[in-house]
């Protein structure tokens, strides 16, 4: 069985210790890549309840972003995309970076509007401020300040 299939039988079956000793193996592409597939291919709740587990053992900003990118992911879920933002959010506290502060600019982006006008222009500002080349940043600045 290949890890990535053990690794998942592991989630699959609630055996979550076991799943978060192989998963931390992994790099954080590797773990982003699995998580994104995962969550793509679920038909339940069980990925995100593992990702819950990871955050109950140790809650750092990439655990959060996993599980933003989980919840995005699997928009078919109630109040998927509010739960992807309070995610992103914590984040963000975590991490203050101009990655991070892009990656709340989706939020903003979706039919939703999760993230409002003002906060999408101030982010938007203070990722300029870091990184003047930022698409999204620009795109946002510009369309919000007309």
């Amino acid at each position: 069985m290949k890890p990535n299939e053990y690794l998942h039988s592991m989630i699959s079956t609630l055996q979550f210790r076991k799943a978060s000793c192989i998963f931390r193996q992994l790099t954080q592409s590797e773990q982003m890549d699995f998580i994104i597939l995962e969550a793509a291919e679920a038909a339940n709740s069980t990925i995100l309840d593992f990702l819950s587990f990871l955050l109950d053992e140790n809650e750092t900003a990439l655990y959060h972003l996993l599980t933003a990118m989980a919840l995005i992911q699997m928009c078919w879920l109630k109040d998927a995309y509010q739960l992807a933002y309070m995610h992103a959010c914590a984040l963000l506290k975590l991490e203050p970076t101009a990655e991070h502060k892009e990656f709340m600019l989706f939020f903003f982006d979706i039919p939703e509007k999760i993230l409002s006008k003002e906060q999408a222009f101030i982010l938007a500002k203070e990722i300029l401020l870091e990184k003047p080349t930022s698409i999204a940043a620009n795109r946002i600045a510009t369309k919000l300040s007309e």
